[in-house]
């Protein structure tokens, strides 16, 4: 555990499929924002995931920069939007 994030907790992300089978599952510090780690939640996966599937996530992942990234891998990435979004919605 590195100094900066003692105390703070984890977080656990875990990837689900529809009938709520861990496909995989990423620990981080609960300091960290979870749209930094979705992506190695993608590349943790245990199984081969489809070359296009929907992700379903909250508000944490409402990230234009995250859901360009994902569209380039054939992930539609599908949250709510933030109360605080700026941006025009997208979705």
């Amino acid at each position: 555990m590195g100094v900066g994030h003692k105390g703070h907790g984890t977080t656990a992300l875990v990837l689900m499929d529809a009938d709520k089978t861990p496909l995989g599952v990423v620990i981080a510090p609960a300091c960290d924002h979870e749209v930094g780690h979705v992506e190695r939640l993608l590349d943790h996966a245990v199984v081969e995931l489809p070359e296009e599937f929907k992700l379903l996530y909250d508000g944490a992942a409402d990230s234009d920069p995250l859901r360009e990234r994902l569209l380039k891998r054939g992930v539609d990435l599908i949250c709510r939007h933030r109360k605080n979004r700026v941006k025009p919605p997208i979705q």
